[in-house]
């Protein structure tokens, strides 16, 4: 019985300690969607940037036993304002983790590939935690709504901060799980 309490209190700790990282990714998000546009999209590394991104977020995600892999070409280049570029994947990771711990499916994982597709640098964020519902994958980039216990303005900003650099956010369902794609300049 006790052991039922621990377990019962730890699995409140995170779903607190998710919540709070959603929140402060939305103001992280909202603060720069309000600065968007004054610096110059420049040449982004995406090998070397996501590689760094990845060591900053892996803490958090072992913490709830996500795992994140990385399958990027080293010389893939977008033409980007890297600080908003990088704010939206670790948007679209955080939301990969939350779905995956939502979903039970401990021990499961996140992947971020990046591919050159002529001019445009593609960039996808996947997981397999069920993905979104079919209902509500026509509204899921819409302020305000969400599938889960988000603000609801994650993936609204972050399409808009994708736009702003001259690119295109986009959901694509996956067999048990999801894809969101970043098309960007090259």
């Amino acid at each position: 019985m006790a052991d039922d309490h621990v377990d019962t209190v730890r699995a409140l700790q995170l779903i607190l300690q998710q919540v709070e990282v959603g929140i402060d990714g939305v103001a992280n998000l909202l603060q720069t969607a309000a600065h968007s546009g004054r610096e110059q999209p420049e040449r982004m590394a995406v090998f070397a940037e996501t590689r760094h991104l990845l060591r900053v977020v892996a803490g958090s995600l072992r913490a709830v036993r996500v795992d994140v892999r990385a399958e990027i070409a080293e010389e893939l280049v977008a033409h980007a304002r890297k600080r908003e570029i990088l704010l939206v994947l670790v948007n679209l990771i955080q939301n990969a983790a939350q779905a995956i711990v939502r979903s039970g499916e401990g021990g499961g994982g996140v992947l971020l590939a990046g591919r050159q597709d002529g001019n445009r640098c593609v960039l996808e964020v996947s997981d397999w935690a069920g993905g979104v519902p079919a209902d509500a994958a026509d509204r899921i980039f819409d302020p305000g709504y969400t599938t889960g216990d988000g603000t609801g303005l994650g993936l609204y900003l972050s399409r808009k901060l994708v736009q702003a650099n001259g690119g295109t956010l986009t959901y694509h369902p996956l067999d048990g799980g999801s894809c969101f794609r970043i098309n960007l300049p090259s």
